[in-house]
């Protein structure tokens, strides 16, 4: 088994989760899909908690505290990774100097 780049990983995730999307449309009959995914602007819809089926708000069930998956964009990544980098090196840095003192 080949090591799997983090582009086909999320690639993959996105096809599961279209595919659980598209399973739990034909369970409930409904044509539209739960939530969407990645998208900026995407419609707020109606879910409902898996664990005691009330109506969940912002993605967190008000009774029982049940918070659904999702996945990160590609944007927030990316921001993420720049602000560690330049900690880090920012601290490395700092770290060297007080060393060559």
């Amino acid at each position: 088994m080949s090591k799997q780049t983090r582009k086909e990983r999320r690639k993959k995730e996105a096809e599961l989760i279209a595919e659980f999307d598209d399973a739990l449309k034909k369970e409930r009959g409904e044509e539209a899909p739960m939530y969407t995914v990645g998208e900026k602007n995407a419609p707020t819809e109606k879910i409902h908690c898996r664990r005691c089926k009330t109506l969940m708000e912002n993605g967190k069930c008000p009774v029982c505290g049940y918070k659904i998956y999702v996945p990160m964009d590609e944007e927030k990544r990316k921001k993420i990774r720049w602000i560690v980098t330049g900690v880090c090196l920012v601290v490395f840095v700092v770290l060297f100097a007080l060393i060559q003192k």
